[in-house]
């Protein structure tokens, strides 16, 4: 299971990747993924990992376990009644709203920007500034907190805004 799961993380990055860069569509993405994972085995079919595919899709946003503490710092912000907490994210938005919304996150953010929204993904220039406008913020009151040091911390950087890379 750990070696299925170091290769698939690693093709899955990969495939990330070249979404970022507009090289590959969302459903090529997805086609690929489990099928390219498969195959470092040994397995070529396309109609099994696309069944994978699709019990991953329907399971994964579902997954609500949270780092520990998550909940009291939102709490906390919260709260404060100082920050305006949204969400840029590149992942897709039929997941996203799931995810948010059963792990009881989603009240915590007033924006919640898809890349399929704008049609373009993290690091492009273009999310990050619809995302401010549609969130009425400023370059320079606003922080990104992201978990991926290209699309969030160096997309970010590249408009103005300060960032914090959470590895």
């Amino acid at each position: 299971a750990d070696d299925f799961l170091d290769n698939y993380y690693r093709i899955n990055d990969e495939k990330w990747a070249l979404y970022r860069k507009g090289s590959i569509t969302k459903e090529e993405l997805r086609a690929q993924r489990f099928l390219e994972t498969f195959q470092t085995y040994g397995l070529s079919d396309s109609h099994f990992s696309r069944k994978f595919e699709e019990a991953y899709i329907d399971r994964s946003p579902y997954q609500t376990a949270l780092i520990s503490g998550t909940m009291d710092l939102l709490n906390r912000l919260k709260e404060a009644d100082y920050y305006s907490m949204h969400i840029i994210t590149n992942g897709f938005s039929e997941i996203q709203h799931i995810k948010l919304e059963n792990s009881g996150l989603i009240s915590f953010f007033d924006v919640i920007m898809t890349s399929e929204q704008v049609g373009v993904t993290k690091p492009n220039a273009k999310i990050f500034m619809e995302s401010l406008q549609q969130a009425k913020a400023k370059r320079k009151e606003s922080l990104m907190i992201g978990d991926n040091l290209i699309a969030d911390v160096i997309g970010a950087r590249n408009c103005g805004i300060d960032q914090v890379f959470f590895n």
